[in-house]
């Protein structure tokens, strides 16, 4: 399977969705971002975000930094 992927310009502010089918409603999706944004403010580098969805409540379930 491959996963989606989507791209958010922190500097324009736009979320490219590319070619994928939106796996998410576009509210989680901009939380989701919301999130990251404030998870790599408080830990000042980039972050690997485990996050899951369940009964459309999005959980952050571990972050730590990007080692690869």
């Amino acid at each position: 399977v491959t996963p989606s992927q989507y791209l958010y310009d922190k500097k324009t502010g736009e979320l490219n969705l590319g070619h994928n089918k939106l796996s998410l409603n576009l509210n989680l999706l901009m939380e989701l971002v919301n999130y990251g944004m404030k998870i790599e403010k408080h830990y000042g580098d980039f972050q690997d975000i485990e996050w899951a969805v369940k009964d459309n409540k999005l959980y952050i379930l571990q972050a730590r930094p990007i080692t690869t």
